[in-house]
């Protein structure tokens, strides 16, 4: 029996993907700013031709519609310096940047945009209205057509990702920092919940419009792990966080739409609850903390698909260490349910040559037949 190479175009190859449906091809794609603002000036130096985004250079196959769901507070800057600068964001917070990576590093919370539930309620609360019609995600907003009619055009070409930015973990966590929300877990979790449910609320409006306008999947981020494992037990995220979860990310899978959730750091001890919060993709699978996609496909392949995984230390090395590292990640998009990318974000460390090897090794080896 003779076997037909089959091709998709890119919307239809990713929805088979993240659907573990059977792709024509593997998918290679840094989702959102996965690559250093640092690390840009590096590849444009080393040949990446002057005004060519990296979507079309390298054929990615996905795009984001980005949706601020901030408070929307000006930022402002307090101060400029050869090395940093110290600024505020849209959630109120003052941050600290080393201009040395741009904004390719992570910033220090130096000042909390709030201290206390009582804060949230008069600072933040008030300004959490998806019906806000400046806001992109507004069903009010007055563009909207403009809107619809642009997601039906970038589809295309790509697979479009409705990106709504943190969920209520992460939005907390910014504005209280990440000591005190650990704290706050066990000390006071009746402010957690009231704060968690509430941004809740508030992203189910978000995303019902979002959806509503025609993305083909929806994306939020929450690092609720560090290397070692979550920062609180899975029995609180049970109490405080799944709930918040399952409302949020229900917008989406009830609409047969794949969500797509970032979580950094070693997430393994609440797999089953993330899987249970209606999570149909992770992202971006962090080597660095002991994440390996092919014990994750064998374990939970049925179940959830996969995004990442690259060790960007093995892109940073030889030629010979990239073709190790990903001819061995390739097995786990058989059968679909695996997007291959850098395992967290490519810092300068990585030429381009290296990672234009990275992508070609995947195209080249990840071919199916149908």
């Amino acid at each position: 029996m003779k076997l037909t190479v089959f091709s998709l175009d890119s919307r239809e190859r990713v929805r088979r993907i993240l659907n573990l449906e059977a792709p024509d091809r593997i998918a290679v794609e840094e989702l959102g700013g996965s690559v250093w603002p640092t690390t840009m000036d590096r590849w444009r130096a080393e040949g990446l031709p002057a005004g060519v985004e990296l979507r079309d250079y390298f054929k990615y196959d996905t795009i984001v519609v980005n949706c601020d769901t901030s408070p929307r507070y000006e930022p402002f800057v307090l101060e400029d310096t050869e090395e940093w600068i110290v600024s505020s964001d849209g959630w109120g917070n003052l941050l600290k940047r080393w201009k040395g990576a741009r904004w390719g590093g992570t910033p220090s919370l130096i000042k909390p945009s709030i201290r206390s539930l009582d804060d949230f309620k008069e600072q933040v609360e008030p300004f959490l209205d998806a019906g806000d019609s400046r806001r992109l995600i507004s069903p009010r907003y007055p563009f909207r057509g403009d809107l619809e009619k642009g997601i039906k055009n970038l589809q295309k070409r790509y697979f479009v990702i409705g990106w709504l930015g943190m969920e209520p973990f992460e939005i907390v966590r910014e504005m209280v920092g990440t000591t005190q929300i650990c704290l706050d877990f066990i000390r006071n979790p009746d402010a957690l919940s009231y704060m968690f449910n509430k941004l809740a609320d508030y992203l189910v409006e978000c995303g019902k419009s979002l959806a509503d306008a025609g993305v083909d999947a929806g994306f939020f981020w929450g690092d609720m792990c560090y290397n070692k494992g979550p920062f609180f037990s899975p029995a609180r995220y049970r109490k405080l966080l799944l709930p918040t979860h399952k409302k949020i990310f229900s917008v989406f899978r009830k609409r047969g739409l794949p969500l797509i959730y970032h979580i950094c750091g070693d997430f393994r001890p609440l797999l089953p609850d993330l899987i249970e919060a209606g999570v149909s993709a992770l992202q971006p699978l962090e080597a660095k903390a002991g994440i390996d996609v092919r014990e994750l496909k064998q374990e939970y392949g049925g179940k959830l698909a996969f995004w990442g995984n690259v060790d960007v230390r093995a892109m940073s090395g030889s030629l010979e260490d990239i073709k190790r590292e990903v001819i061995s990640k390739l097995s786990a998009g058989e059968g679909g349910g695996y997007i291959v990318g850098s395992d967290h974000s490519i810092p300068p460390t990585v030429p381009l040559k290296n990672y234009e090897y990275m992508v070609e090794l995947a195209r080249k080896h990840g071919q199916y037949m149908g």
